[in-house]
């Protein structure tokens, strides 16, 4: 069974300074392969904004901004001229990346949030089905199964969407009923019936996120490396640290990825979307985590965006893994979310001495009474 997973084209890029890679991609992948299913992963994104748009300056790519025209394309209601324009911008994007057959397609809809991502994706899709023969399948842990319903019953050219928080679980569950045939229940899935009529299975009964580890083998990473000083020049300052950091690491390589392994929290800050003190803690192993990082330094990656709910939510675990990064010279430079309640001077070098370059604290006061 072999399942390719891609990141389509989009008009909004990451809110940091510089490009990351995509890390809904290989963490999906990361479930899938340890579960014996062979992954591909494309990256379309980074290749269009790199290449594609200039060598096709003779097409009109935002003309994927417009939902009522993809529509009238896919469901043949525009007219031969029309018509032609679009097909042109399709046979573009499908050329992006090269694509052999596959028993599903994965579109990941990460970063949902203009009418340009979900077009690109359909005319992928389109293009896929009527290639390969084999069904595409489209999600984002983060929007509401109703979006999902409203975008299968509107476009013909996707088959499934994936809506639950157990993302990685539902994509296996589809996984197996296609490798074996049959209709059995799909849990977080809403499936396109052959009568073209959209079912929606329910979600899991307990719907806590899991973490699983991002397996980037595969993924494009190197086209998203900069050096140091492209990185640097993204942040505007001309402070004298600023100019010492550019002649010591100006011209350094630097080869970052996203990671995780940790959303639940024990705080209960009012502002923060994350599971609350009460929900069990999903945090990964410290082995899994150091088995990731070397991995990692492996494929030679050098620094990690961590996107925990905080890297210190326990103190223990927190210190454990600083020092299982030194003294296994895992070092990366890293930056992630902290908290103030579980940290002292002690913890402070240690996460500096592993490698943390910035730090991103969220408190709600200072003050017992505005706290009451």
């Amino acid at each position: 069974m072999k399942v390719t997973l891609l990141l389509p084209p989009t008009d909004v890029r990451n809110c940091e300074c510089f490009q990351l890679p995509n890390v809904s991609i290989p963490i999906l992948t990361g479930y899938l392969r340890s579960h014996g299913v062979t992954v591909d992963q494309q990256d379309f994104d980074v290749r269009y904004h790199a290449q594609t748009r200039h060598d096709h300056k003779h097409l009109d790519f935002s003309l994927l901004g417009n939902r009522r025209l993809i529509l009238d394309y896919l469901h043949r209601r525009l007219p031969g001229p029309e018509t032609a324009k679009i097909a042109a911008i399709e046979d573009a994007l499908f050329g992006i990346c090269p694509l052999q057959k596959s028993d599903l397609f994965g579109i990941s809809l990460v970063d949902f949030k203009t009418d340009f991502l979900l077009n690109s994706a359909a005319l992928l899709a389109n293009k896929l089905r009527r290639t390969f023969k084999a069904p595409v399948v489209i999600g984002n842990r983060t929007l509401p199964r109703s979006l999902f319903e409203e975008i299968l019953a509107a476009y013909p050219v996707f088959d499934y969407a994936v809506y639950t928080n157990r993302s990685e679980e539902a994509l296996l569950q589809l996984v197996e009923r296609i490798r074996r045939g049959g209709t059995q229940p799909l849990a977080g899935v809403v499936e396109r019936r052959a009568s073209g009529q959209t079912l929606t299975h329910p979600d899991f009964q307990d719907i806590s996120c899991r973490m699983c580890p991002p397996d980037y083998r595969g993924y494009p990473i190197a086209q998203y490396a900069l050096d140091g000083a492209a990185i640097l020049s993204r942040y505007n300052c001309q402070a004298p640290v600023f100019r010492k950091l550019l002649q010591a690491h100006g011209a350094r390589r630097q080869q970052l990825v996203i990671s995780r392994f940790e959303t639940s929290c024990r705080g209960k800050c009012i502002f923060c979307e994350a599971p609350s003190v009460a929900a069990k803690s999903n945090c990964r192993k410290l082995e899994d985590v150091l088995d990731e990082l070397r991995l990692l330094k492996g494929l030679g990656v050098t620094g990690i965006y961590f996107i925990n709910s905080q890297f210190n939510n326990r103190y223990e675990f927190a210190d454990a893994l600083c020092s299982g990064m030194i003294r296994e010279d895992l070092t990366f430079q890293w930056c992630d979310c902290v908290n103030f309640r579980e940290l002292d001077e002690k913890l402070l070098d240690k996460m500096r001495a592993s490698g943390a370059v910035k730090l991103t604290f969220g408190m709600e006061t200072g003050s017992a009474r505005l706290l009451r």
